[in-house]
């Protein structure tokens, strides 16, 4: 072999050497930039879904203490539960009924809520509005005993109606 071929041999050598190197490094810098932006992907993403999650969170909170004040109101107000407590006295008084039904009506028209009904402590529906509801769930059935024996507001957290397979939520408001 020639000292030029010698020479030509030693700079393919280095060229393909050269070449792998710089394949090999780009390679690498490639997979570690990939690596560095799918970890900084992710926690953007778990940030965003934090935040999201949150103000749902506050959101259902507000909603809910919404929903427990307006069952206060329904609980501190002494005409109803007068009106309340005359209709179960007698509930063949047509009058007493007629008013009671007029207080849950004006109660339901609220835009949140689907139903309100008169129960009594078996859990058996004395009136509600609208006319057409079914008998309670067996979650609202197993809180009306805590509602009796505390006197207090009760919140029945998500079920399903069994008829409807629709999801309900239900406050107890003994009067």
């Amino acid at each position: 072999m020639t000292r030029y071929a010698e020479q030509q041999r030693r700079t393919l050598i280095f060229v393909v050497l050269f070449f792998i190197f710089l394949t090999a490094t780009i390679g690498a810098v490639g997979y570690q930039s990939y690596r560095n932006f799918e970890a900084q992907s992710r926690a953007d993403t778990e940030r965003w879904l934090s935040v999201v999650a949150n103000a749902k969170a506050d959101a259902v909170t507000a909603w809910q203490n919404d929903l427990l004040d307006y069952a206060g109101f329904v609980y501190k107000n002494p005409a109803f539960s007068s009106i309340a407590a005359a209709y179960l006295q007698n509930t063949q008084d047509i009058e007493a009924r007629a008013r009671v039904l007029d207080e849950l009506q004006a109660y339901q028209r609220r835009d949140e809520i689907d139903g309100i009904e008169l129960l009594n402590s078996q859990g058996g529906n004395l009136l509600s509005s609208p006319v057409e509801v079914s008998a309670p769930a067996p979650a609202i059935l197993q809180k009306i005993p805590e509602a009796l024996q505390t006197k207090e507001i009760v919140f029945v957290d998500f079920y399903r109606a069994a008829d409807t397979e629709r999801v309900h939520l239900a406050v107890l408001v003994p009067v």
